[in-house]
């Protein structure tokens, strides 16, 4: 089988045979070319914005005819060859026909489900001429057409006009005239019918006093019962039905000043409705045995009182099963998650959130979860994944009370707030900055956090500043990820910290029992009490519970009160390229759409900045599957170094196998096979033990001159990482410059035996 664009597009919609989609994956893995033109294809119809061809035109291009016979396979191969030259070079035409070829796929793939029922019905009125259906339908339509337009059709020039002009006052007084003919109509009806007086009239008895609905007799004023005049004694109740099952006003009785008395059921006894609250508007029920109501008549049953039980669906929970031509309802939806205390405060920026939506996977209806753009001002709900992207920051807040500052490249999950607290998340990755904002200066404020699965409370007083870390980096700022060929990776082993900058605040670990000597609620291997600031507490499990008193996990901060960075007050200061980078970033995310539909196909922008955001956003929501794109495919270093860090990063939150079994799923449409495999070992990384061993060493700077710049990238990450050297080495240079740095590379490690010098013998 051939290489052709229409055979790409058959590939990527998985219509080939498996033997032609084996032969077309091996011949992808020859070319790198095709490779490419396929990614291409896929950025494309994901690229927002880019418009659609002109149907008419000199720039019209292709014309829609030619492009459904391109896809029909029904064009000569001198057109198909035409089609092909154009999608090549214009990306618009390239996502049209991609587009239009993979909607076709999917609507003539699925067979069309016509019910029995519809079936049936066409089968039983059997073949039908259109004689008669054509003179029935023009015989109405002639006689529709009123005698005045008619007459007004058959007028001459001459004479429509002054008769028009004669009529022209009839024709404007008749909507008046109508108005006045229906307020007419409702005075008199309103005159003659007391039941439709406004004000009340009462009906008069012979003996000229009134009479209330039941017939019972009223007072001017008030009865014994506490009713009002008129209301025949019934007070509150009135629209209700009494304890004798005579039902009044409202539902089924008669209309209160009628003079006649209400309907009373027949059967007597005590009615089952009897201490409902009465409903206003509902139409009487209609009788038992009228056809298409749904009512069940009662039911003879043996031994039971009265010998009749009510009809199911009466006072019990009984499903009714719906009846022949009946549309069966829909099953109710999900219940909302619980709303929290937390809003989205911003006016610019971006905070993406996790979204369930049902997906059709393999002809099954599945629950997916999505991130998507969330919108400013909205509320936080219980079990709501939300993340910042770089480089914008966003705000949380209790109003008046408590605002949780996001910073790029965090992640939390936000939790059902607990009784005493205000707020209430879990930090996954990221930095926040908890302050308070409000509230009574007396009273504290508690807010409860969850980090490495332990749960803490904090209790800030009136001008509380801190800052909580669950960082991704080591102590020389390396990122954190596996350093062994398929080793499981503790993802609590990740640095977490609470900063205080400001204020006082106390700090418990919930899910620990209060021990020791020290006084409670400070020091009691639980709890600590922050009095000062800059300083810092560490959050990781293995240094809690504490030890009353004394050891206290305290951090001293340098000897100058200088906090990190991201602590710092007040509104930072952005160039102008950072400030244009970020206008211009945030355009791309959009409300309908995934932030991974929308942003994958940035990861090819021409600016290395927009590339590398695009790429960290792809790590923040975790979607392996773009980062492998970006590893392979990225056309700047940034971008395919951020990919590195943003897999590394999603393997310490997976199992070594799951993470087996996704990428060695994914390398292979990208990379030939034992590319594939060296991109895979490399991914795990190396530890001291591995730099130490020579050959080991003499394998990772080979693979700083190897053909593949991902394998280039990935190698160049680890040797840095384990000796602290570079070299002026680059991965995406030229192959002369490269070569250069490689030939210190290797000095070194033959001069050194390895990447590391051995351990040193003790004596």
């Amino acid at each position: 089988m051939r290489l052709t664009l229409r055979t790409l597009l058959a590939y990527a919609d998985d219509i080939l045979e498996p033997a032609q989609a084996r032969e077309i994956g091996q011949k992808l893995q020859e070319s790198e070319v095709a490779r490419e033109l396929l990614q291409r294809i896929k950025d494309v119809m994901r690229r927002r914005r880019l418009g659609a061809p002109d149907v008419s035109g000199p720039d019209m291009g292709l014309d829609p005819n030619t492009v459904a016979e391109y896809l029909d396979n029904t064009l000569s191969p001198t057109s198909v060859a035409d089609v092909e030259r154009i999608c090549l070079e214009s990306d618009l035409h390239l996502a049209e026909v991609a587009a239009s070829h993979q909607i076709l796929t999917l609507v003539l793939g699925e067979a069309v489900n016509v019910p029995e029922e519809r079936r049936e019905r066409a089968y039983a009125l059997g073949p039908l001429t259109k004689a008669p259906q054509l003179e029935a339908a023009e015989q109405p339509a002639a006689k529709s057409q009123p005698e005045s337009s008619k007459f007004e059709s058959q007028l001459p020039d001459y004479l429509r006009e002054d008769y028009e002009r004669r009529n022209a006052p009839l024709r404007k007084a008749l909507p008046f005239l109508v108005v006045g003919g229906v307020a007419c109509l409702w005075f008199a009806l309103v005159y003659f019918d007391p039941s439709l007086n406004p004000f009340g009239r009462p009906a008069a008895n012979p003996g000229g006093e009134q009479v209330a609905a039941n017939g019972e007799e009223g007072t001017p004023e008030s009865d014994e019962n506490g009713g009002n005049p008129g209301d025949g004694g019934r007070g509150p109740e009135a629209g209700g039905n009494d304890g004798a099952g005579t039902q009044v006003g409202g539902v089924g009785g008669n209309n209160i000043g009628s003079g006649e008395p209400a309907t009373t059921e027949v059967g007597g006894g005590e009615n089952p409705m009897d201490g409902l609250p009465p409903v206003a508007g509902i139409n009487p029920p209609p009788p038992d045995d009228e056809p298409g109501t749904g009512n069940t008549p009662p039911v003879e049953v043996a031994g039971a009182p009265g010998g009749t039980k009510p009809p199911a669906g009466v006072g019990e929970n009984v499903p009714v099963p719906p009846r022949e031509g009946e549309v069966k309802p829909e099953p109710p939806a999900a219940p909302m998650p619980e709303p929290t205390s937390l809003i989205y405060e911003a006016i610019s920026g971006v905070l993406v959130h996790t979204v369930e939506e049902q997906e059709t996977i393999e002809d099954e209806e599945v629950t997916v979860t999505n991130w998507k753009l969330l919108p400013k001002r909205s509320v936080i709900h219980a079990g709501e994944g939300l993340a910042c992207p770089e480089p914008f920051e966003s705000s949380l807040v209790v109003p008046r009370l408590l605002k949780i500052e996001m910073l790029g490249g965090s992640r939390l999950r936000a939790r059902a707030t607990p009784e005493g607290a205000v707020a209430s998340f879990e930090l996954e990755r990221g930095r926040v900055v908890v302050e308070r904002t409000g509230g009574d200066p007396r009273q504290p404020v508690d807010c409860e956090f969850v980090v490495h699965g332990r749960r803490y409370a904090l209790r800030l007083d009136a001008s509380s500043r801190c800052g909580i870390a669950v960082d991704s980096t080591d102590r020389n700022g390396f990122p954190l990820g596996p350093t062994g060929y398929e080793e499981p990776f503790d993802p609590t082993s990740r640095p977490a910290a609470l900063y205080v900058v400001k204020g006082q605040c106390q700090l418990v670990a919930l899910d620990l029992p209060p021990r020791g000597d020290g006084e409670a609620g400070q020091n009691d291997g639980r709890s600590v009490l922050l009095r000062q600031p800059n300083y810092a507490v560490s959050l990781m499990p293995d240094e809690w519970p504490l030890e009353a008193p004394g050891a206290v996990p305290l951090l001293p901060m340098p000897a100058a009160p200088v906090m990190p960075d991201w602590l710092a007050g007040g509104r930072r200061i952005l160039s102008s390229a950072l400030r244009q980078a970020r206008i211009q970033f945030e355009r791309e995310f959009g409300l309908a759409d995934t932030v991974q539909h929308s942003i994958e196909p940035i990861v090819k922008d021409d600016d290395p900045d927009i590339s590398m955001y695009a790429v960290r956003t792809m790590d923040l929501i975790g979607a392996e599957d773009a980062l492998v794109n970006a590893l392979a495919m990225a056309p700047h270093a940034e971008a395919r170094q951020a990919a590195v860090v943003g897999l590394r990063t999603w393997m310490t939150g997976q199992s070594p196998k799951e993470v087996a079994a996704r990428l060695r799923t994914e390398f292979p449409r990208y990379f030939p096979e034992q590319t594939a495999e060296d991109v895979y070992r490399l991914l795990w990384g190396f530890d001291a033990e591995d730099a130490r061993n020579p050959v080991t060493s003499q394998l990772l700077v080979g693979w700083l001159n190897d053909e593949e710049e991902a394998i280039r990238h990935l190698a160049f990450f680890h040797v840095r990482r384990l000796t602290g050297r570079d070299f002026d080495y680059q991965p995406h240079a030229r192959t002369d410059v490269r070569e250069s740095s490689v030939g210190r590379w290797l000095r070194f490690v033959n001069e050194t035996g390895a990447l590391l010098p051995p351990e040193p013998v003790a004596p």
